[in-house]
């Protein structure tokens, strides 16, 4: 008896030096991979190292990717896109969790560039969460590979915003929308609603309204009845 618990004490600290080793390993390759001499100075090391990191499971990126270091997230997310499939898995697996809303910024520059289509449906939360940034990381997500049909009603509301940042986002996430896909039909609503932002406080989100309005009625477009300046002092945005 005396020996089958030593042999598994045995075999539970190997397997805790293993784990810690492996994390220290992990550490150590960030540490190299982000230091900016090799991130800007070497790229073949650098890749080399990128490698290295995306043969760990993704979850154990993905949880790192909090790093208030801008050149650690960097390499995180090169990894995590080399990983492709797997951390694409990883990450809507954790999207799918409500809780998982408050910590989903940091995960959708990943998205963004490794979603697919039907993975929009993890975004409209995000769409409705109130977060400045993190509606407009969901719209650039949306913008490369969300449908249409399923986007125009969330974007119309969103043009609506009180925040000059999320309209802007949202009318030129609708220009990406109908350049990826020529086909797409924008309803009359979007259309109206483009409109009348070419009277928006802001003049890029007015010049951006045109150039969208271009793709989903040009003869609704071309409507901009003055220059391009700033609001009026006094303005409401």
């Amino acid at each position: 008896m005396r020996i089958k618990n030593s042999l598994r004490f045995g075999l539970c600290l190997v397997l805790c030096l293993w784990t810690v080793s492996r994390a220290v390993t992990l550490d150590n390759l960030l540490d190299s991979a982000a230091a900016e001499p090799v991130l800007y100075g070497r790229p073949e090391r650098c890749d080399s190292l990128v490698a290295h990191i995306s043969a760990y499971p993704p979850d154990s990126l993905i949880g790192r990717l909090g790093t208030p270091w801008a050149t650690y997230y960097e390499i995180l997310r090169r990894a995590l896109v080399r990983q492709g499939v797997t951390a694409r898995a990883a990450l809507l697996l954790r999207l799918r969790s409500n809780a998982a809303i408050r910590e989903a910024l940091p995960l959708l520059p990943v998205l963004e560039e490794l979603g697919r289509a039907g993975d929009d449906k993890y975004l409209w939360p995000l769409l409705k969460s109130g977060d400045t940034s993190m509606q407009i990381a969901a719209l650039r997500c949306l913008a490369r590979f969300g449908q249409p049909g399923k986007s125009w009603a969330r974007l119309t509301r969103l043009m609506t915003s009180r925040v000059a940042q999320v309209r802007l986002a949202a009318v030129w996430c609708a220009g990406e929308l109908l350049r990826r896909d020529p086909q797409a039909h924008a309803p009359r609503r979007l259309v109206q609603t483009l409109r009348g932002l070419l009277d928006d406080p802001l003049p890029q989100v007015r010049f951006t309204a045109d150039e969208t309005l271009r793709l989903a009625w040009p003869q609704a477009a071309g409507s901009l009845t003055g220059p391009l300046t700033s609001a009026r002092p006094g303005t409401k945005k």
